[in-house]
């Protein structure tokens, strides 16, 4: 099952390349991130009014419903929000 989601990811990845982009260079390192991407000029207008995070998939969300951390005790423990788990950590740490 999980070779099958990686395939069609791969061919969702593939697809998307083949109909918008035009050209891709990587020009970075392990250091620098420098990727240029250059789109077919038909496409721009169409991937412009999605919006280009959105069509690049460069932003998403994260839940913070499920929070379950470590404690200072080293035992896990639920946290209600991101500001309740900061407080134990800094309140553990000073």
């Amino acid at each position: 099952m999980h070779t099958k989601l990686l395939a069609c990811q791969f061919f969702m990845i593939f697809y998307f390349f083949l109909i918008f982009v035009q050209d891709f260079r990587q020009n970075g390192d392990d250091a620098i991130v420098d990727i240029e991407v250059r789109m077919k000029l038909d496409k721009i207008a169409g991937i412009m009014q999605d919006g280009l995070l959105k069509k690049f998939k460069l932003s998403t969300s994260l839940s913070t419903n499920n929070m379950h951390l470590f404690d200072a005790e080293g035992k896990i423990k639920k946290y209600d929000s991101p500001e309740e788990s900061m407080y134990t950590f800094y309140s553990a740490k000073f």
